[in-house]
This record gives structure tokens, sequence and C-alpha cells, in this order.
């Protein structure tokens, strides 16, 4: 399964560099319970995509990482050099999430690969289990605020 940065592209502008020299936001979820706002970095280049959240010792507590295509398109997911849980919600060109996934860490070769089997515009990697301790559920609207 191909490496989820090698065939995505972000078409997001105007945000502010993070220490790690990444793009930054807040995506907010609409939940049943109310919104819920996340701290992003925003993999914007081929090169940051290809190495996501690679080599990190974690993510910030409510942190992620936000990924886009600028057209739908059924892309998976690996945890390959990823050495930590994730939880992974990908969504629509409407904005609603479509699906939500939890991923084990991979830190050697032979790693699964991850297919929300859906084709998607937007996802988030967050720390495995933020999505289900906030209530976030398929069919939630997200937007991505810089």
């Amino acid at each position: 399964m191909l490496a989820l940065a090698c065939v995505v592209a972000v078409a997001c502008g105007g945000e502010t560099p993070t220490a790690s020299g990444l793009a930054e936001g807040t995506l907010v979820i609409e939940t049943d319970h109310g919104p819920v706002e996340i701290a992003v970095e925003i993999a914007e280049t081929p090169e940051e995509q290809a190495r996501g959240v690679m080599g990190r010792e974690g993510l910030p507590e409510e942190g992620g990482m936000v990924f886009s295509n600028p057209q739908p398109a059924q892309v998976g997911f690996t945890m390959e050099s990823v050495t930590f849980p994730l939880s992974l919600a990908v969504w629509g060109p409407e904005g609603r999430i479509l699906a939500i996934l939890d991923m084990e860490p991979c830190p050697e070769g032979g790693c699964p690969g991850y297919d929300p089997g859906v084709a998607w515009t937007g996802a988030v990697e967050v720390n495995q289990g933020l999505f289900e301790e906030q209530g976030v559920e398929v069919g939630d609207r997200v937007r991505l605020e810089s």
C-alpha cells in the first residue's frame, strides 16, 4: 500500500509555521456534544507529507497532523517508522467525517497498510483514543482554520 504522503497534495494557505517548520492551524470538529478543537500541523509539501510523523516521539496531547487531497482519492496509510499509536479520521468534500481508524505503531519494515475504504479529501492523525475521548464520530463536520 502506498504511503499517504507519496500521493497527497495539500491546498492550504496562510498558515503560520511551527517550530518544526510545518504550517499550523486549528481543526474544528462539530460533534453532537459541541465543537472539538485540535491544534494541527499541516503537511503541505510532498516531503512533509512523506515524512508525516515518522521518527517523532509523539504528538502534543491534543494535537495532530492534517493532510489533504485536492480531489477525492482512495489513498491508504502506513505507520512505517512511527513508534506511537494514532487514530485517523478522513473526510470528504462536504467536510463530513467518512471513516475513523486506529493505527498501531510499526517502527520497522513489514508494516500493514490502513485503508479507510473511502475516497477522501482531508485526513487528520491524532494520538490514539482522542476521537473516542472527545466524542468524535463518523458524520461529524470538520473545518480547518488558519
